[in-house]
């Protein structure tokens, strides 16, 4: 902790915790509060205003006389001796930190980021709330749970989880996100709201008490919270719900029961940015669970299944169109449905850049198209899927000219140094290309491949290389890099995705280019300007400032489960309770020899052990000593900063957020 940030939140305590009648009095700070309605002024709402002020000491907009104000009143009260002493041991503490990631783009002033949280039954239905007349806009009107995005907050789904359980009552541990929607803005009656949609899931989906079953928290006045117990409506599919002031009543309805409710603004537009027809849903978890393809591959994958889905659209029965008619009942509405249905597939694999490059692609290319086609009618619901087709064939083809001017640079790079043995991890499909060509092959002195464990991608990679005639084929477990990397002439990693903070590869090509290092072996990554990245999730495009920018929280990008791991190990090693695992958990490890601990039965697992499935890392350029290789030849690192932000701008064109970043009209 730096000295500011020291005395800023001893400031803090002292006058939120020691001086009550300071914020009784309607001001905390600089933070006004309501003096209209008795009984807010309650600990809770100090603590929100607390986290206000802390924003405003850390912003940087707050000139230094805030804390020269601050001081003054500490000084009256404690003297200036301790105000001295504590300034001092804050000074003496400090530690360098690294700055923020720098913001994706800065969201104009005027406009206010929230989260609308949907929890989602296993039969479909959601839990929408009743908003209560104690809260400032939408009296009375349903909505999901919904709260704004404050400082400090880690995440985004971070604090869609607090505001569930503050305003429900739902704990964390009862809930699971299942995805994060497209930024919704709102524009309504001078107000400027920036909605960011989550949808959870929880466990259950057993019967239900009827359509829309009205839960009530039994009064609005006062401000206890009401108890609404919903196992009588569905005994195992349901949690117990606990509403608070900010609303009254609570409902598990149908996605298609929302018209006949008084909702907020654009409700039902925000839940369809989450929930996606079957059709799209099975490209996107497809794409989400491949293992056995390189990000170049899923890229390819993702353009075709725009195509599959306009073909499924454009071909499909009668009672097919009429429904989807009703679903789509304009052309801005099948657009809608292809730009939503870009986003899932961008956030499918958060790690690599190429599939959030091809699906922004795959919409420009028909923003083009559409433009082309325009009339003073519009075009129709068919020519928009028409127009995708036709964009999806623009959008392969730059994949395949890239990918076929990348090759050929590569296998310059081998021509040049006949009789090098290659050292590589993983499988890439941008290398097999190239490593299998005739001149490639005539050149090189052999290729070793880590197996890349867990799921031993380098072993697939090491037998389709030795099936087209690669000679000296041999792979290494991952542990034996450093020993092998001495006697090879260069370094290939293929790249998940670049950015200016370096190569997103799979893990161990961190270890590899430090080893490489030390044995003076030059290191190369290649790939195509597709795989030029934000060095973020998609969904940290839009700044939030002040805790926004990570919208995804650390570790959960792609993580695997442990299960992967331990399914190599020796049977005598694998317990029942490492056996399995969800994505991302600790699965307990098993005690060595098979013996359970306390003598259990043997495969047991090991208490306080756990087993992480971390897929991708990434190679500082720094490390990258032979340099990146992209179609156009090796890049500086200037060329990639400045690739990194034309690619930022394309995607928010292309998911049509670029708006956020210009102040709304003044007659809003």
């Amino acid at each position: 902790m730096n000295a500011r940030s020291n005395w800023v939140q001893w400031a803090l305590n002292f006058h939120f915790k020691q001086d009550k009648k300071y914020y009784r009095g309607g001001q905390c700070g600089q933070v006004q509060c309501s003096r209209s309605e008795p009984g807010r002024h309650s600990w809770p709402r100090a603590r929100a205003n607390r986290r206000a002020v802390m924003r405003q000491a850390y912003s940087s907009a707050v000139p230094w006389p805030s804390r020269a104000v601050w001081r003054h009143r500490l000084r009256r009260r404690l003297g200036s001796a301790t105000v001295n002493a504590m300034e001092g041991a804050g000074a003496a503490a400090a530690v360098p930190r690294s700055p923020p990631a720098a913001p994706s783009v800065a969201v104009a002033a005027g406009w206010r980021p929230v989260v609308t949280a949907f929890v989602q039954r296993d039969d479909g239905r959601v839990l929408l709330v009743r908003r209560s007349d104690r809260v400032s806009t939408y009296r009375g009107m349903w909505g999901g749970v919904s709260g704004g995005v404050e400082a400090g907050d880690a995440s985004l789904p971070d604090r869609a989880f607090q505001e569930i359980e503050e305003e429900v009552g739902i704990p964390r541990a009862r809930l699971r996100l299942v995805c994060c929607g497209r930024p919704q803005p709102v524009r309504d009656r001078g107000r400027r709201f920036l909605v960011h949609p989550m949808l959870m899931a929880v466990a259950g989906g057993g019967g239900d008490g009827g359509p829309a079953a009205a839960l009530s928290s039994g009064g609005g006045g006062g401000g206890a919270a009401g108890e609404v117990g919903l196992d009588a409506l569905a005994p195992a599919a349901s949690p117990a719900v606990a509403l608070n002031w900010e609303n009254t009543e609570a409902r598990w309805v149908l996605p298609a029961e929302l018209p006949s409710l008084p909702h907020v603004p654009l409700l039902q537009e925000t839940l369809r940015r989450l929930v996606l027809p079957p059709y799209m849903r099975a490209h996107v978890e497809h794409l989400a669970q491949d293992r056995a393809h390189g990000a170049a591959e899923l890229a390819a994958y993702a353009v075709q299944a725009f195509g599959a889905v306009a073909a499924h659209e454009l071909r499909g029965s009668q009672d097919d169109r009429a429904e989807l008619a009703a679903q789509q009942p304009c052309w801005q509405a099948v657009s809608e449905a292809y730009h939503n249905f870009a986003w899932h597939m961008a956030c499918a694999r958060p790690s690599m850049a190429a599939v959030a490059n091809a699906a922004a692609g795959v919409m420009a290319a028909l923003h083009s198209e559409l433009k082309g086609r325009a009339d003073a009618f519009g075009p129709d619901e068919q020519t928009v899927r028409v127009a995708l087709l036709e964009a999806v064939r623009a959008e392969s083809a730059r994949l395949a000219a890239r990918g076929a001017a990348l090759q050929g640079h590569i296998e310059a790079l081998l021509s040049a140094r006949p009789g090098a043995v290659v050292l590589t991890t993983s499988y890439s499909s941008t290398l097999l290309a190239a490593l299998t060509a005739p001149a490639a092959r005539a050149a090189l002195g052999g290729v070793v491949c880590c197996e890349a464990r867990p799921l031993c991608e380098g072993v697939a990679f090491a037998r389709a290389l030795a099936a087209a005639g690669v000679p000296r084929v041999t792979v290494i477990t991952d542990a034996q890099s450093a020993a092998f990397v001495r006697s090879a002439g260069l370094v290939l990693l293929g790249a998940d995705a670049l950015g200016p903070q370096g190569a997103v590869n799979k893990v161990g090509s961190l270890a590899i280019a430090l080893a490489a290092r030390e044995a003076r072996v030059p290191v190369f990554a290649c790939g195509d300007s597709g795989k030029v990245g934000i060095g973020a999730p998609v969904t940290a495009l839009v700044s939030l400032g002040g805790g926004g920018e990570r919208q995804q929280p650390e570790g959960d990008e792609e993580e695997k489960g442990a299960e992967e791991v331990v399914a190599g190990w020796p049977s005598q090693l694998r317990g029942p309770a490492a056996a399995a695992g969800p994505a991302g958990a600790e699965a307990p490890m098993p005690a060595p020899g098979g013996g359970a601990p306390g003598g259990g039965a043997p495969g047991g697992g090991a208490p306080g052990v756990g087993v992480r499935n971390v897929y991708f890392e990434t190679v500082p350029l720094a490390l990258l000593t032979g340099g990146v290789v992209t179609e156009a030849g090796l890049a500086a690192a200037g060329e990639i900063e400045a690739a990194a932000a034309a690619q930022r701008a394309a995607l928010l064109e292309a998911f049509e957020l670029a708006t956020l970043a210009h102040p709304p009209p003044a007659d809003e």
